[in-house]
């Protein structure tokens, strides 16, 4: 697997807002900061990562079109629903179909998904599942395949697993880890 780590630069009202929930984080982190209230770090570093992730969507939009506009299909991981409708709603505003997989949707349906990416019905998938779903190239059809992944985990094996959605069966994807640049992901 080739990995790229594509940097999104913040606008400067992206760069307020992220300010503003590093700022947060840190105050928050503050009323316990020996860790003697691990639920409270841990429901905010669920916040900030959340926050990120929303304020990198545009950046995220705009790779996706690039590959696009090169003939390629585009499988996008993210972690949080908040952030693959909003990536949705941008990419149809530009008039591009998605197809989505995540937790919400019964196991038919995730299948009908699938398949409308697979047979190039849909160029892009937005997906949450990190195993279970095949997206490479060669199923339906040869359109090149590159992954997204917009929500860096923390976890070695949920990035192997994520990574293997499209990179398998002996069939290429590029993978593209997208952070924002100067901050602290």
């Amino acid at each position: 697997i080739n990995r790229i780590l594509t940097p999104i630069e913040l606008t400067p009202e992206s760069r307020e807002l992220y300010t503003q929930a590093w700022t947060a984080f840190r105050k928050e982190m503050e009323l316990a900061p020996r860790g003697r209230d691990p639920r409270s770090a841990l429901a905010a570093v669920l916040r900030l990562r959340q926050k990120s992730s929303l304020i990198r969507v545009t950046g995220t939009v705009e790779l996706v079109q690039d590959l696009l506009a090169n003939g390629h299909q585009v499988a996008v991981s993210v972690a949080c629903m908040e952030s693959l409708v909003a990536i949705r709603d941008a990419l149809a505003a530009e008039k591009v179909a998605c197809a989505e997989i995540h937790g919400e949707l019964e196991a038919s349906a995730r299948e009908e998904q699938r398949l409308r990416f697979q047979r190039g019905d849909a160029k892009v998938v937005l997906f949450t599942v990190e195993e279970g779903i095949s997206l490479h190239e060669g199923e339906h059809n040869d359109a090149p395949r590159s992954e997204v992944i917009h929500d860096l985990r923390w976890s070695a094996i949920q990035m192997a697993q994520i990574e293997g959605r499209c990179h398998r069966d002996g069939r290429f994807a590029q993978v593209y880890w997208t952070y924002a640049d100067d901050t602290i992901e």
